[in-house]
């Protein structure tokens, strides 16, 4: 398990929040941690009878796991300001509080991502193009929402020398 979370799950840096937390929370929702992260999360209640120990027990051990995941994937110099959280939820929050909204900076690594992309000529264009309304929806998000017009006008720029033909088309 631990080499599928340094293989799945980047780091957190403090500039890579929205890829890290989709990746983290998809490896924790495939270990069945995430329900001990999410907003709201609480240990169950013991039943009057104390017939639920054992899901009790279960739900804790998960939480420790989730913990120990989210803490494995912190930079150095991020982990240890949040050491002494000890409830999954609370760390995850803490974090998105954190490290939740784009700055400028990290909506211009993402538009100069954008601009970046090739086009292949002679090759499948869907990939890159995916890449690009991606990054494009992330910005949105992030909100920084480039107008669809400009979007079309960004691909169409994009577009390799081959699709020149289909540019003058749509362009008319």
């Amino acid at each position: 398990m631990s080499s599928q979370l340094t293989t799945l799950v980047p780091v957190l840096d403090g500039t890579n929040y929205q890829v890290w937390a989709a990746s983290m929370k998809s490896f924790l929702m495939s270990q069945g941690q995430w329900k001990t992260t999410k907003e709201g999360a609480a240990v169950p209640s013991p039943n009057e009878e104390g017939t639920n120990a054992d899901e009790i027990a279960s739900w804790q051990g998960d939480a420790e796991k989730a913990l120990g995941n989210i803490l494995l994937r912190l930079h150095h110099t991020i982990g240890y300001q949040y050491s002494h959280i000890d409830k999954p939820s609370e760390l995850w929050k803490a974090l998105r509080e954190k490290y939740g909204e784009a700055g400028l900076s990290s909506n211009f690594v993402d538009f100069k991502m954008i601009m970046d992309i090739k086009i292949p000529g002679n090759a499948d264009p869907s990939p890159a193009i995916d890449q690009i309304l991606a990054l494009f929806l992330r910005l949105k998000e992030n909100k920084l929402e480039i107008p669809g017009t400009v979007q079309c006008l960004i691909l169409l720029a994009k577009a390799p020398s081959s699709m020149e033909g289909i540019v003058q088309l749509l362009t008319f």
